[in-house]
């Protein structure tokens, strides 16, 4: 489960700050955020990356890699 929180600073030019968390069952996370500024948001979030980074203490990972191979 992944969540998405944006701060802004209020202001002429408000400044914002996006942080998305993902949390695997097993209570490990994947985290990250970026400032976004007027007319320069800046590098997008992987959030695949944050899944994957939240899910390396588990099975997900394994059953991801399968499950082309049960499907056929």
């Amino acid at each position: 489960m992944c969540v998405t929180v944006r701060v802004t600073e209020p202001g002429p030019r408000p400044i914002v700050e996006e942080q998305i968390t993902c949390k695997a069952y097993n209570g490990h996370i994947g985290w990250d955020s970026r400032i976004i500024s007027p007319g320069r948001p800046g590098p997008r979030i992987d959030v695949d990356a944050l899944k994957a980074e939240a899910a390396s203490g588990t099975s997900w990972v394994a059953a991801k890699a399968v499950l082309p191979v049960l499907q056929s």
